[in-house]
């Protein structure tokens, strides 16, 4: 375990910036379910892209790597986290998916092996609320949009607040940097 290796301020740092939350602007949102009145409930998700980008945010880009296993019909992600002394992996996997079987399935896996390491956590927590839908029903209206924003604003604040209570605040600079999509 890294607390066994570092000390808590390292330790608490690197599991601090692991799983602090997105901006709004990194989270996207897929249909979960279909309610009345042309609604639906959306899901917040990060993309692979995002947990490649924290990754190298926290560790450093040659600091972790990430193998794919293919177990029977699913695809097994193991993130592996490279210290000086050790190596720390976690693993996941998921199913083909209906659209691009092979690489949504790596990516899916990718993402929950991630979340292992606290990685967009902290999204299995946003409230289930109903947002109007475009009449397309698949994207939500503006106004829902604004719901989901406001929603996803309001937990990451008290995600920030628990993990500074138990692993310390980041430096601002380290905060900007992790809200930053390119990096």
């Amino acid at each position: 375990m890294l607390h066994d290796q570092f000390d808590d301020k390292v330790s608490n740092t690197i599991k601090r910036m692991l799983s602090a939350p997105f901006a709004d602007n990194q989270i996207r949102y897929r249909v979960g379910s279909k309610g009345r009145d042309n609604s639906a409930m959306m899901l917040a998700y990060v993309d692979a892209r995002m947990v490649h980008m924290r990754l190298d945010q926290t560790v450093g880009p040659f600091n972790w790597s990430n193998e794919i296993r293919i177990v029977g019909n699913a695809y097994i992600s193991d993130i592996s986290l490279k210290f000086t002394n050790h190596t720390v992996t976690r693993s996941d996997g998921a199913d083909a998916t209906q659209v691009e079987p092979v690489k949504g399935g790596i990516s899916d896996a990718f993402k929950r092996a991630g979340v292992l390491f606290g990685i967009g956590a902290y999204l299995y927590r946003m409230p289930n609320i109903f947002v109007p839908m475009k009449q397309n029903g698949k994207y939500p209206t503006d106004e829902g949009m604004d719901m989901l924003r406001t929603a996803h604003t309001r937990l990451a604040s008290q995600y920030n607040k628990y993990l500074d209570k138990y692993f310390g605040a980041l430096h601002a600079d380290v905060e900007k940097m992790l809200a930053n999509s390119d990096g």
